[in-house]
């Protein structure tokens, strides 16, 4: 008889999985959430490097169990020490964040590198904040660049925003609006609130492209539709502003 066991997917919306089927938890009665637990428990501590890292997942997220980012942090620990490179990444983010005792970048860094060396694109993302900011390294916002590129052709959106942000602001870096925009447009097709929001200024402005209100309205739309109240009020400003060109043009 074929043994079908429910597997936790480890991606948004959180779903438990057969192999023929894949369920939101509210779909699943409480004992068939707990089977699937308890299998995959059984599995991390018959050493699985995968059921480790899920386990760690369930406990982080408190999924059919009660939230619980130690026994989380042991099992992503466990599941990284066999080379899991998304449980090497975590367990980076939860040492730099100070998620089970004070913020250990050292520590963290360790993580990130062996997780980057895999050739993890997060892990080269949060490789880069650490040199950019200094933190369990000397500060090296070049190492930091170039780490956010490998991260940000690999689809990273944050990676590809702080690129445009670097190059827009010329603070740690030569300004640069065409790279800047580059970066920010990769981040906006993402739907990143900011580089839209940013995207906008610089096509109102005239920053580094030709003055476009109509393109910088787009960008302000697209913001504000997600949320973003700064955008919003951007939108009105420049609605406002093409209202007062077209009464004038009539006058």
């Amino acid at each position: 008889m074929k043994v079908v066991l429910i597997l936790l997917c480890l991606m948004a919306p959180l779903c438990f999985c057969t192999d023929s089927f894949c369920a939101s938890p509210d779909r699943l009665s409480e004992a068939q959430i707990q089977k699937g637990i308890d299998r995959i428990e059984k599995a991390a501590k018959e050493g699985d490097a995968t059921a480790q890292y899920r386990i760690g997942v369930i406990y982080g997220k408190g999924v059919g169990v009660p939230k619980d980012k130690a026994k989380a942090f042991e099992w992503f620990k466990k599941a990284a020490e066999q080379g899991h490179v998304k449980a090497q990444n975590v367990l980076g983010i939860m040492l730099s964040n100070g998620e089970v005792g004070p913020r250990d970048y050292v520590e963290a860094r360790k993580w990130f590198e062996k997780a980057a060396a895999q050739g993890d694109p997060m892990a080269n993302y949060s490789l880069g904040l650490l040199y950019f900011h200094g933190q369990g390294v000397t500060k090296d916002v070049d190492k930091a660049r170039k780490l956010w590129e490998k991260a940000a052709n690999k689809g990273i959106k944050n990676a590809q925003y702080n690129l445009g942000l670097l190059y827009y602001s010329g603070k740690d870096a030569k300004q640069d609006y065409a790279k800047a925009r580059k970066w920010f447009e990769m981040a906006a097709a993402q739907n990143d609130t900011h580089a839209q929001m940013i995207l906008g200024l610089m096509y109102e402005g005239g920053e580094g492209v030709k003055k476009d209100i109509a393109t910088a309205r787009k960008w302000y739309d697209k913001a504000c539709k997600r949320g973003f109240n700064e955008a919003c009020a951007a939108l009105d400003r420049v609605n406002g502003q093409t209202r007062q060109v077209i009464i004038l043009e009539k006058l």
